[in-house]
Order: C-alpha cells, then sequence, then structure tokens
C-alpha cells in the first residue's frame, strides 16, 4: 500500500508535536507500505530520516490561497503520479478533490461546539473564519472513508454536526509522545530547592523558563500550558488570580505558555493581553511564552497543580502530561474534560473564576485530595496508548480504507 501523508495542515502548536511522533513511528515501523510525507519547509522533522519506505517532500505554503489550492490540486495530483493508494491527513481536513480515496484525523474541537459560550466571546472575525473552516471540514469528512478521532463524544458529536454516519469513525486516543518517554512524577508539591534543580537546565538555555526558575521562596506554581486561542479560555486568568488573592493565597502563582500576540486570533489575543495588563496586584501570573519539548519535563516538574478552563477541547495535550508527572488536574466542567480526566480532575465552570479558585485551592491545600487525584492520573495515564500503538492503529484504519475502496471500484464495474 501506497500512503500520501498529508501534514500541510501542521505547522504551530501541539499538531507539530504529533507530526513528530508520527514521522519517528514511520521510521521505525520498516513495515510492508510505502509512505511519501508532505509538510511545510518550518516543520521540525527531520530529513536525514529518509528510507525506502519513508519519503519527505517540503512545500512552501503562503497564504490561503496557495495553501488551497496546494491541498487540493498539487496533493491530488502527486498522488496519482506517485501510483498512491490512499491520502492521510492526520490533522487537518485534507484535499476536497481528486481520484485517490482520504482518510483523515480530525483534533479540531470547534466544529463539534456550535452551541459553545466560547463564540459570544470571539470577534465577528474569529466567528467569520471558523464558519469557514467549519464547511470546508464537513465537505473533506463527507468525503472521507473514514475519520480518525480522539474519544467518543468527539465521534458523537462530529456525526451529528457534519451528519455523517457514526460507523465511518474511528477512535484513536491521545497519549503520551515519545519526547517524554521515561519521563515520570516528581511526587508531591516541589520545595524551592527541588524547584530550581529541576528548571536549572532549562533555565540555562531560555531566559523565560530562567524567570520561573528564579520566583519566590516556596512559591506553589498553577501550570496553564496552552496554545493562544478563545478555546482556551485565557481571559479568565486574571479573574481566578483575584480570587486566589481573596482567599489568601500568598504563596501561589500562575505560570502561562502563552507568548504575546500568538496566533491566528488577534482580535482574541488583543482582549486576553488588555485582561493582563487590567489585573490587579495579586497572584503573579508569569508569562514565560512557549516551552520547548525538551524543556517539558523540568516546567511540570516545578508545578503543583495544572488548570485547564478551555471551553474545548478535542484531546488536550496538557490533561495526558499533567497525569504523566502526577499533577493534580482543575478543569472545566464539561464532557470532553470528563471522558478524558475521568476520576483524575476537579471539575469547575469555565464562567466562574470563584469556583475555578475554589478548585485550585482544593487541589493544593488538601493533600489526600491531590493524592488522590495523582494517583487516579497515573492509574489513567497508564492505559493510554502509546506511539506504536497509535500508529498501528492508524495504519489499521488506512488499510480497511484501501479496502473499501476497492470493492466500491469493483462493484461499480
Amino acid at each position: 500500500m501506497r500512503i500520501v501523508l498529508n501534514l500541510l495542515p501542521v505547522w504551530r502548536g501541539g499538531g507539530v508535536q504529533n507530526a513528530q511522533n508520527l514521522w519517528r513511528a514511520v521510521g521505525e515501523a520498516r513495515c510492508a507500505h510505502e509512505w511519501l510525507t508532505v509538510a511545510r519547509p518550518e516543520l521540525p522533522v527531520a530529513e536525514e530520516g529518509n528510507a525506502p519506505w519513508r519519503t519527505l517532500v517540503r512545500v512552501a505554503v503562503t497564504g490561503l490561497a496557495r495553501r488551497i489550492w496546494i491541498e487540493n490540486v498539487w496533493v491530488p495530483h502527486l498522488a496519482a503520479r506517485w501510483g498512491a493508494d490512499l491520502i492521510f491527513t492526520p490533522m487537518g481536513a485534507g484535499p476536497l478533490r481528486g481520484s485517490i480515496p482520504t482518510v483523515i484525523g480530525w483534533h479540531d474541537s470547534y466544529v463539534a461546539y456550535p452551541e459553545s459560550p466560547m463564540w459570544d466571546r470571539c470577534s465577528r472575525w474569529d466567528r467569520g473564519v471558523a464558519a469557514l473552516r467549519a464547511r470546508y471540514a464537513r465537505a473533506a469528512a463527507r468525503r472521507a472513508l473514514r475519520i480518525c478521532v480522539q474519544t467518543d463524544i468527539m465521534a458523537r458529536r462530529l456525526a451529528r454536526v457534519w451528519g455523517i454516519d457514526r460507523r465511518r469513525l474511528r477512535v484513536i486516543p491521545n497519549g503520551p509522545s515519545r519526547f517524554l518517554e521515561g519521563a515520570g512524577p516528581a511526587g508531591g508539591v516541589p520545595s524551592a530547592r527541588a524547584e530550581s534543580e529541576a528548571l536549572g537546565a532549562a533555565a540555562a538555555t531560555d531566559p523565560l523558563v530562567a524567570a520561573v526558575a528564579a520566583a519566590t521562596s516556596g512559591v506553589k506554581r498553577v501550570l496553564v500550558v496552552a496554545e493562544p486561542q478563545p478555546a482556551k479560555n485565557l481571559e479568565i486568568i486574571p479573574a481566578v488570580a483575584a480570587a486566589l488573592h481573596r482567599r489568601g493565597r500568598r504563596d501561589v502563582e500562575i505560570v502561562l505558555t502563552v507568548p504575546p500576540h500568538g496566533g491566528p486570533y488577534i482580535p482574541y489575543m488583543k482582549a486576553v493581553e488588555r485582561a493582563l495588563g487590567a489585573a490587579e496586584a495579586a497572584v503573579p501570573i508569569r508569562r514565560i511564552g512557549r516551552v520547548p519539548h525538551t524543556e517539558l519535563p523540568a516546567l511540570y516538574r516545578s508545578g503543583a497543580a495544572v488548570f485547564v478552563p478551555s471551553w474545548v477541547e478535542s484531546f488536550s495535550a496538557a490533561y495526558v502530561e499533567a497525569m504523566q508527572f502526577g499533577l493534580p488536574i482543575v478543569t472545566s466542567d464539561l464532557d470532553f474534560a470528563r471522558a478524558i480526566c475521568g476520576d483524575a480532575a476537579v471539575y469547575v465552570s469555565p464562567l466562574d473564576p470563584e469556583a475555578c479558585a475554589d478548585g485550585l485551592v482544593r487541589v493544593l491545600e488538601d493533600g489526600g485530595h491531590r493524592e488522590g487525584l495523582r494517583a487516579a492520573g497515573l492509574a489513567r495515564f497508564r492505559t493510554l496508548p502509546d506511539w506504536r500503538v497509535r500508529f498501528a492503529e492508524y495504519v489499521k484504519v488506512c488499510e480497511e480504507a484501501v479496502r473499501e475502496a476497492s470493492s466500491r471500484r469493483f462493484a461499480n464495474r
């Protein structure tokens, strides 16, 4: 089987780590299939990994019009010339035209939650862009033979929103990154000395992480590991910090991994910047920007809890990483969070900063409750598939789609 692996939709966020993990899995598989991978020049995957069964082609994508042309004209043409049996787009919609059958992996949760209060907080521009993306995704999903998602919740929601047969969706859960294999929990709320040691290597190379390492002795860090986009509900952070301050918490700081003015959601991020700038002197909010994958263990080992106040998620890597490093999770009381975290989290309303602060105080103060969440998170983490298992599942779905395409062609003769 010859598969075109279309990574063109991937250029930022958690998708980059997924793409790197998938590229490595393809290289290690040495299976009977051949893979032709198409990616942007800026995607950090190693070209020296090319092999007889794995080839990488770089294609520059500048502007929306060129991206649409490349995905819908150039990629299908390349696939046909190469004799591909399938085009697999593991993180995105993929081509809407061409004779080659397609499989997609849908990780964008926006289209599955049209009723979310998140949309009331988005600008007209952001809502318009999201509506266009939703229409494109629906067209791609209706064409695809199989659609891979990460939870049963997402499968049910997308089947309803897209109006497609639920039997065409396959659930392949997220799991630990290959970059964090072997990393483990720090063991409780870290002391100032442990925090400093854990962040030492990162601080030597990254001044933003060094700012965290230089924090006040004895501080308990609440980590918000997020991308700059409306789904993450970042505008609630200053209100939560103020609520923690009103509860007398002088030993807490919030560490935010969002760089200033990042991502395509410029109007939304401007509103977040205004909220952060107007925040009263309360619990400190430290902006350290994006943390490289190699420095994530140091960051998580410096934390006391992970706070995920999102409106929507597909299967956030922050959940997986918090469980892996034994950190208690405080997150939104919504269906996606409960489906992923189960009994490994405290659930709060993403509309209510007071409830968020109460949840954080509980996991920071109640040692027994924190240890219970820690144990539940580690147990749940052990049930998640590693990348070898995930890759094998992707291959199985691709094989299934190719067999179905062949059956259809035979039936139409």
